[in-house]
């Protein structure tokens, strides 16, 4: 009978260890679990990133390819009315025009400065999110452009 009870113990696990067990898993799980918070809190901000230089580049390029063979009043009725911009009079000037739309996550800032009275134009393009996560996360681009 003695032989039969070592046999029945040797099969099934015993209550301590069942809480050994547990006990090392959540030792485990409590060392991974903070770096799982962090991995996800650096998705967010990659996408963030990567969305934001996005919708900058593409925005660019977009006034890039307007602006070849096209005066500067054609650029900017361009921003205005095909790219649904709004012209910031407090901060323009005669020699610098600065553009905004907002969308429902970003801001975007477009602004054309000449450059010493010449026909070249400094571009750029700026957009801030606005989302809670990473708000006033910020990628800005910026080129020269030659109009007419």
């Amino acid at each position: 009978m003695v032989h039969e009870m070592r046999q029945l113990n040797k099969r099934g696990m015993t209550l301590i260890e069942v809480v050994v067990a547990i006990a090392i898993f959540g030792i485990v799980m409590v060392t991974i679990f903070p770096a799982v918070l962090v991995l996800n809190l650096m998705n967010t901000y990659s996408f963030e990133k990567l969305d934001t230089t996005y919708i900058a580049q593409e925005d660019m390029e977009e006034i890039i390819f307007e602006s070849r063979n096209n005066s500067l009043d054609s650029v900017r009725s361009y921003i205005l009315n095909t790219m649904n911009y709004t012209f910031q009079v407090d901060e323009s000037t005669a020699s610098r025009f600065v553009y905004q739309r907002v969308d429902a996550r970003y801001t975007i800032t477009v602004s054309l400065t000449q450059i010493d009275s010449t026909r070249l134009f400094q571009l750029m393009v700026a957009v801030s999110s606005s989302t809670n996560e990473i708000e006033g996360e910020r990628v800005q681009l910026e080129t020269i452009i030659s109009l007419n």
